[in-house]
């Protein structure tokens, strides 16, 4: 098998104690409507009119080359919840998911449509749901038929909070943005309300409520840099222009969740509760702090509901004296109320229904998970096992309609299948062993003693299994009987191990500091190191070709990440030969048929033609622009790519790769004297054996021979481009 696995950096998630691990999944559920327009194009709209869907439909949101997407699966971590009628609208990853909650006991996934951004919030107006991603835009989907919801309007306008009050969308990017929607489909921008004559030192506005002609906006930050974070009022009676009349300090230092409005008091939720009053809009002041802290905060009538680590549920008929009258376990990140039922958005155990009809003795009576951080990936016989954390089984036989088959509680950040069985590292877990023979319902079966270590990445070749525990170094295990692995070796090392790959009698360390260790493993008990390259900074991935080692690294000689190319047909003399730039931490390798596929925590996927290793060339790329979804782990067959994008669950893509300019035959992307080099060498050694289409590019005048009239068209195409 031809792969890398990634780097043993921490693919744990920063969770918050909400993210509790689920009791029950049912995934029966019917899915009427599966919509993808992560990458749209203009004639997928349908709506000329709109500038905005037009700046859309033109790229702005994507920057691919070569590689296409063919379908999606899986979802991410539940940000955002609201309801409507029969309805609930969750935002997940990067997702609007809509549940039937007709039997709000028995929540029915109706239908799903990808953003191309990870959801931070939604609201609803009559028939439109206005969903916005933090670097991606405000979408807007027509769900009057919610089994079928249709994108209608987009604006390239992100944030993370989102308020919808008469005809306006009051939006939190750090400032408030002001968007008039009273064209739904067309959200146009109005005003926004920033600037250090009002305090905004930075990106530092978290929520907002709206009442009348006044908004108000609670800050992570305050006016001057001794200002712990603030609280703000808004007159936005012309909201083309909103003017600062009010502020207060509450004077202490903590991250603002939520806000929420009662009468003449603002309800702000973090690690406590601040009740604030704004009778006076232009001098509000903190009238009460109560110990009731969360994430979000909904009000109903006289009744606050609070989520957190736990669920709160406070009588405010007096607004200054909230009284407990329930109080749950139910951990949550947002909370919304639809008669006697809260919902709760709970990150990747996805949505949670609790019964609040007792409030005293509420109870969790469903939940539906949504999924959570897809690390890595591996195909085997038209199944895509996904770790996101847990091992999800995915039907990829038509990309175009994906389907989820199963899953396993067992957790793993890398993976790989062969012979029905699933291997995945699991950090403190170590290395564990699923039986996925039956892809409904895949069994953990075995896992070897790896206690007091970590697992952060393995590779299979045949019956061994090479696993990077560290300490010491790497095991290796005999897999034959998958059940039951047999341990025949520890081999330590000085260092961290960060990645290993092997490959007939030779296995390929990625050093943390020390760079590329190579060992023979012809004898798998007594592994050999047989030669070494020190890489001035830090290694993180490996993967090997033929005659050279490609390692995921930091070169400080080159000042920059990147993956460099190393010659070790020489094992006792390995040889820098090439080195090309990446944005951000190499994550996964993939190197097959000539190119070399990266994933990388910033830069998206990217893909280099390494047939000429020491002019690496990118000629393939995908990735969302902005931040939101990270490019994890990647697997390759024939033209496929299968790519765990993180919050983004699996994307299943098409690699085309163009045939080269003519008289590129290195493919570096220009005409030059290294080409021409090439060609005299083909001419007179004609047996060695060229691609097809770099036959096509050589053969300069295209007289379908390779002679010297070539070299003497490239040469004059070297001239002319240097004159």
């Amino acid at each position: 098998m031809n792969r890398s696995v990634k780097c043993i950096q921490s693919r744990i998630p920063i969770c918050l104690a909400l993210l509790i691990l689920p009791v029950s999944v049912n995934y029966a559920q019917s899915v009427y409507g599966i919509h993808d327009l992560t990458h749209p194009t203009r004639e997928s709209f349908l709506y000329g009119h709109n500038e905005n869907l037009s700046q859309l439909s033109a790229g702005t949101i994507t920057e691919d080359k070569n590689i296409t997407l063919l379908g999606r699966a899986l979802l991410g971590p539940a940000t955002c919840a609201t309801t409507k009628g029969n309805y609930a609208y969750v935002g997940a990853g990067g997702a609007l998911v809509i549940f039937d909650i007709s039997d709000p006991e028995h929540p029915t996934l109706v239908s799903r449509i990808y953003t191309s951004g990870v959801v931070e919030d939604l609201a609803l107006l009559g028939d439109y749901a206005f969903v916005v991603t933090r670097y991606n835009g405000l979408w807007v989907f027509d769900i009057s038929d919610p089994k079928n919801p249709r994108l209608v309007g987009y604006i390239y306008k992100g944030g993370r909070r989102i308020h919808i009050y008469d005809n306006y969308v009051y939006l939190i990017s750090g400032n408030l943005e002001i968007l008039d929607i009273s064209n739904p489909e067309n959200p146009r921008e109005l005003g926004s309300f920033y600037g250090p004559e009002w305090g905004f030192r930075g990106d530092y506005a978290e929520d907002v409520v709206i009442s009348g002609e006044y908004a108000y906006i609670a800050c992570s930050d305050g006016p001057t840099p001794d200002a712990n974070w603030g609280f703000w009022v808004a007159d936005i009676s012309d909201p083309a222009h909103p003017k600062g009349v009010g502020f207060c300090d509450p004077g202490y230092n903590t991250p603002v969740a939520s806000v929420a409005l009662l009468g003449n008091y603002v309800y702000i939720v973090s690690w406590q509760m601040t009740i604030i009053d704004v009778s006076d809009p232009e001098n509000p002041y903190v009238a009460s702090e109560e110990p009731f802290g969360g994430f979000d905060i909904f009000i109903l009538n006289d009744t606050a509901y609070v989520a957190g680590c736990e669920f709160f549920v406070l009588n405010i008929s007096n607004p200054l004296i909230p009284q407990l009258i329930g109080r749950g376990e139910h951990s949550g990140g947002t909370v919304h109320v639809q008669d006697n039922y809260a919902y709760l958005s709970v990150g990747y155990a996805g949505l949670r229904v609790i019964d609040i009809s007792d409030i005293e003795n509420q109870q969790l009576v469903a939940e539906y998970i949504t999924g959570g951080w897809a690390n890595d990936v591996s195909v085997a016989d038209g199944y895509a096992y996904v770790t996101d954390p847990w091992l999800r089984v995915v039907d990829v036989s038509n990309p175009e309609a994906t389907q989820e088959l199963g899953y396993c509680e067992t957790r793993g950040y890398d993976i790989e299948v062969a012979n029905h069985f699933a291997y995945l590292a699991s950090g403190s877990d170590g290395l564990r062993v699923v039986d996925v023979s039956d892809s409904q319902t895949p069994k953990e079966v075995g896992f070897p003693d790896t206690t007091s270590m970590y697992v952060g990445s393995f590779f299979i070749q045949d019956s061994l299994a090479f696993v990077v525990a560290n300490p010491p170094g790497i095991r290796i295990y005999d897999i034959s009987t998958p059940e039951h692995p047999n341990e025949i070796c520890q081999y330590t090392v000085e260092g961290w191990v960060t990645d290993i790959y092997a490959s007939d009698k030779y296995a390929y360390l990625s050093m943390f500091e020390e760079g590329l260790s190579i060992l023979d493993v012809t004898n798998p008990r007594e592994p050999k190191v047989v030669g070494s390259f020190g890489i001035n900074g830090h290694s993180y991935v490996v993967a090997a070709n033929d005659d050279y080692a490609f390692v995921g690294c930091f070169s400080v000689a080159h000042r920059k990440n990147g993956i460099m190319a190393i010659d070790i047909s020489n094992l006792q003399i390995p040889e820098e030969v090439g080195f090309a730039g990446i944005s951000g931490t190499a994550e996964e390798i993939f190197a097959s048929d000539g190119f070399l596929y990266v994933t990388s925590e910033i830069g998206g996927l990217r893909v280099f033609d390494v047939s000429n290793p020491e002019s690496p060339f990118l000629i393939g790329h995908y990735g969302m622009m902005g931040e939101g979804y990270h490019e994890r782990g990647i697997y390759v067959s024939g033209d496929t790519i299968y790519l765990a994008s993180d919050l983004g669950g699996l994307h299943v893509l098409k690699f085309t790769p163009p045939p080269p300019a003519k008289g590129d035959v290195n493919r570096d992307g220009t005409i030059a004297v290294a080409d021409v080099m090439i060609v005299v060498h083909i001419i007179i050694w004609p047996a060695i054996t060229w691609r097809e289409y770099e036959l096509w590019a050589a053969d300069f005048n295209s007289d379908g021979e390779i002679n010297a009239l070539d070299i003497v068209g490239m040469i004059r195409q070297i001239l002319s481009d240097n004159s």
